[in-house]
């Protein structure tokens, strides 16, 4: 499995929601099954929450990818005028690749739109 990017920093300048895409890839010479994609958010720092949109359980082909669609919406104001306070949270993606079947990417959001 190959994901790009590894860590995903979502900023919602000026506005309280943006999304980015994080791309799965089959880098394997077998199909690659990515069974689910759960989202962890922070329960205790949190300015907003994540979430994800895909198409559900997928076989990727030997050099085929895949798109994950991830939100990040403020629930809070998160602005600071001395630094930007920032939402650390996790997105898990399953499969069956025997290194590395549970592929964690650090998510990271960021938004200044006022309450």
């Amino acid at each position: 499995i190959d994901v790009s990017p590894r860590s995903l920093s979502i900023d919602a300048v000026l506005s309280c929601e943006a999304t980015e895409t994080v791309t799965v890839s089959n880098n394997g010479d077998r199909p690659l099954n990515v069974s689910s994609v759960s989202i962890v958010n922070d329960p205790v720092i949190t300015c907003g929450t994540f979430s994800r949109s895909w198409g559900g359980s997928t076989t990727l082909a030997p050099g085929a990818s895949m798109s994950i669609v991830v939100t990040f919406r403020a629930t809070t104001e998160c602005f600071d005028y001395v630094d930007l306070d920032s939402d650390w949270n996790t997105m898990h993606i399953y499969s069956n690749d025997p290194t590395d079947p549970d592929f964690v990417v650090e998510l990271n959001g960021l938004a200044t739109c006022l309450f």
